[in-house]
């Protein structure tokens, strides 16, 4: 059977919902390496760990709590569209980047981050499937 739009969307809202708490971890791990790789001049070690700690915690965090109050699809766009903003002004706070580098800093931490989550999401939902059918 072929899936609809409906089974795609659902499928990417449930593997964005799954373990909310292993989502910090991994933007803790992508933040700093993009930070310190499109950053120029490269900041202090001090300035991208706290950057990093803020975009890990406050970034997700936010994205899981707007995630699940509306729920479904909205809850997923507002979700993003609260790590986006959350990432954009930590990253406009600690370091003097241009506009355009500011958003391509922005996009490269948020969408390898979700993109991430999303495969966890669906690794964790398979393991659960096949440990469930035995």
């Amino acid at each position: 059977m072929l899936m609809g739009p409906a089974s795609i969307i659902r499928a990417i809202v449930t593997a964005l919902a799954v373990m909310p708490l292993a989502k910090i971890p991994i933007t803790a791990l992508v933040a700093p390496i993009v930070i310190s790789m499109m950053v120029y001049p490269r900041p202090a070690g001090g300035k991208i760990l706290a950057a990093t700690g803020l975009i890990a915690v406050a970034g997700t965090l936010g994205f899981s709590l707007l995630m699940w109050f509306p729920g479904g699809i909205i809850g997923v766009i507002l979700g993003f569209a609260a790590f986006w903003v959350i990432t954009g002004c930590v990253l406009d706070h600690f370091f003097d980047v241009h506009f355009d580098q500011s958003y391509a800093i922005t996009g490269q931490i948020v969408g390898i981050s979700v993109v991430v989550w999303m495969l966890l999401g669906v690794a964790v939902l398979v393991l659960r499937q096949m440990h469930s059918s035995y």
